[in-house]
């Protein structure tokens, strides 16, 4: 079970969530999940074996407002019951939106070259 950090709201989710597991080097393959109104995703994995392991979860959209999360919470299950959990999973940050920076960007580019061109002739 993954445990999504306050900053990443319920209305964040998709209707319909899709998980993908591997193990070691093996390509992600697609497995069932769902999640609840806590913002918890319970993938179904039937055998975790020794060795790296990953998740992925998705699509979630990204929050505009926020830099950054507080700690995802991972814990493995059995019958329903938690036998381990990491409270402090892992962070996710985010950049600033482009928007009207590129645009800005562009135009320093593009008067920074004119000048460059003008100086060679």
């Amino acid at each position: 079970m993954v445990s999504f950090p306050q900053q990443i709201e319920l209305n964040y989710f998709p209707q319909d969530i899709e998980c993908f597991y591997k193990i070691g080097t093996t390509e992600h393959l697609s497995t069932p999940c769902e999640y609840n109104s806590k913002c918890e995703v319970y993938i179904k994995v039937r055998n975790i074996v020794k060795g790296e392991s990953s998740v992925a979860i998705g699509p979630i959209q990204n929050p505009n407002n926020i830099s950054g999360t507080s700690f995802f919470r991972l814990c493995i299950l059995y019958n329903d019951y938690a036998t381990e959990c990491n409270d402090q999973f892992g962070k996710v940050y985010f950049g600033r939106k482009p928007g009207k920076d590129i645009y800005k960007f562009q135009t320093q580019l593009n008067s920074i070259n004119t000048h460059i061109q003008m100086y060679k002739n």
